[in-house]
């Protein structure tokens, strides 16, 4: 059930985000938690890597914003990606009340979304993926 409900949330978030650069265009989920961790980090320390003080006139090369702080002054910091993040923090990403409240779908989309599973696939001992398709 647990991984039913991950797939899920994985399946919502790919419908919700923009597309993401890719070679069919088709949005990704790895592109929604980046795009998600980009937005969060502003805000929220977990999710910055890379600290760095700064000049206060200074332009933060592409990847990199400036923030400033009464301890450190200004300061630059880059997004920690996805594929960066330790499995705990994975975690606390999913369990996150605002990552979880840009997922819920818009007005227009239904609330649940149904799709068969072979039974052949039922039988496997893995993880279940189900690519869903574009909007």
């Amino acid at each position: 059930m647990k991984r039913f409900r991950i797939c899920a949330l994985a399946g919502l978030a790919t419908l919700s985000a923009p597309p993401a650069p890719g070679s069919d265009g088709a949005p990704t989920a790895l592109a929604v938690f980046d795009a998600w961790l980009a937005t969060a980090a502003r805000t929220d320390p977990r999710w910055r890597t890379e600290i760095r003080a700064e000049p206060a006139a200074v332009t933060p090369p592409p990847g990199r914003y400036l923030a400033r702080s009464p301890v450190l002054g200004t300061f630059s910091y880059r997004p920690k990606a996805y594929a960066e993040l330790k499995a705990d923090e994975r975690l606390q990403l999913l369990r996150e009340p605002a990552f979880r409240r840009r997922l819920q779908p818009g007005p227009g989309h239904k609330r649940r979304l149904h799709f068969a599973i072979p039974p052949e696939e039922m039988r496997q001992n893995r993880p279940f993926v189900y690519t869903l398709p574009p909007p």
